[in-house]
């Protein structure tokens, strides 16, 4: 009998690869990017097969709080089972139309792979963090910030603070931290 759950957690990590590939395929550096396969064995290395030096863990849940918070922690300990450098937690935005945020990437404020700024605004209520995050256009009030600057944080009372943003902040983090790895492994040839 086929598990529903699963089904939703395969759907959206084949999402997540697609997602990326898509968008910011010039990042992409493994050879064939798909899902792992093998999820909740006890050596997990992340869920998806698309980034060499990054762990990603894919969480779809109802509860986008609860997925965002387990995401962002989780995925510490798969980065070193898979012995990579970076790791980052994935969120799909449910019902996001195409060329909107469409999934939330989130991290503890230590695991970014470069600093690209600190966050412009927390949270306690994930309603209103993606509000915000989403909103292009600023209509409620808020400053719009560029996506590749929009940080915000989740604060919860019973975890630590987890930064939520769009995926250009990942990417531009991730970018600076290739850079300057690559600055540094040329140096030290020469």
């Amino acid at each position: 009998m086929a598990n529903p759950q699963k089904n939703k957690g395969a759907r959206n990590e084949r999402a997540a690869v697609e997602f990326f590939v898509e968008h910011f395929a010039d990042l992409v550096d493994v050879k064939n990017p798909a899902r792992l396969l093998g999820e909740g064995r006890r050596e997990d290395g992340g869920d998806l097969n698309l980034l060499s030096d990054t762990t990603v863990q894919v969480k779809a849940w109802a509860d986008l709080g609860a997925a965002i918070r387990s995401a962002a922690t989780t995925v510490i300990e798969q980065a070193d089972y898979a012995d990579k450098p970076y790791a980052i937690g994935m969120v799909p935005v449910p019902r996001a139309r195409k060329g909107t945020i469409e999934w939330i990437m989130c991290c503890l404020p230590d695991t970014l792979p470069a600093y690209v700024g600190e966050p412009v605004v927390s949270w306690a209520r994930v309603t209103d963090l993606l509000t915000w995050l989403r909103d292009d256009t600023g209509p409620k009030g808020f400053q719009v910030h560029p996506r590749h600057q929009r940080i915000g944080t989740l604060s919860h009372a019973s975890s630590a603070d987890i930064w939520c943003f769009p995926p250009e902040v990942f990417v531009q983090a991730l970018r600076q931290a290739r850079t300057t790895r690559d600055t540094s492994v040329l140096q030290a040839a020469s």
